[in-house]
């Protein structure tokens, strides 16, 4: 109990995160379903969807594996940054050559899988796969800071995602 305090000074800066990071991954959808409508807000979501299916599906698991581990290390922040550059050397060793494979091939492959009608959803992937890839290492250096206790760090960085994605969103959407 003696220690409450700084359990929901911590909890409040996730709680913080949490609703900057709904912002930024569903803001779009909003903004295009309104301006754009409900074809282009269903290719959009289908890109988004496939173009970080990398990073949802092999490098998330691995992040929530390594923070058990990144915690025992938060004291000694020398281990704990050799313990981050690890995974992240592991994690751009996997992600980087899948993700510029796909943004590579991306209007093959939806003719080939999802056939013509999705032909817009390509080069939309192509694009959005550059986004995953620099979401997917943001998302793995959330892990050794959040165990270093240093949730604001991510707080700044998804408000300044959000103060830029949304003015940016309605440009695009009403521009294209």
């Amino acid at each position: 109990l003696s220690r409450a305090g700084d359990l929901l000074h911590f909890s409040l800066w996730l709680v913080a995160q949490n609703v900057f990071v709904f912002l930024k991954d569903r803001a779009p959808d909003f903004i295009i379903g309104k301006f754009a409508g409900a074809h282009a807000l269903g290719m959009w979501s289908l890109a988004n969807e496939l173009s970080s299916l990398v990073g949802t599906e092999l490098i998330m698991p691995m992040n929530r594996a390594a923070l058990p581990t990144y915690s025992k290390l938060a004291e000694d922040r020398a281990a704990l940054g050799a313990a981050y550059l690890t995974a992240a050397g592991l994690v751009a060793l996997l992600v980087m050559p899948l993700i510029v494979g796909l943004a590579a091939v991306a209007p093959m492959v939806v003719a080939v899988l999802l056939g013509p009608q999705w032909h817009e959803v390509g080069p939309l992937i192509s694009l959005l796969a550059f986004h995953g890839l620099v979401d997917v290492f943001l998302r793995t250096a959330a892990s050794p800071v959040l165990a270093a206790g240093r949730p604001v760090v991510y707080v700044k960085i998804y408000v300044l995602q959000v103060c830029v994605l949304l003015p940016l969103s309605l440009w695009l959407t009403r521009e294209y």
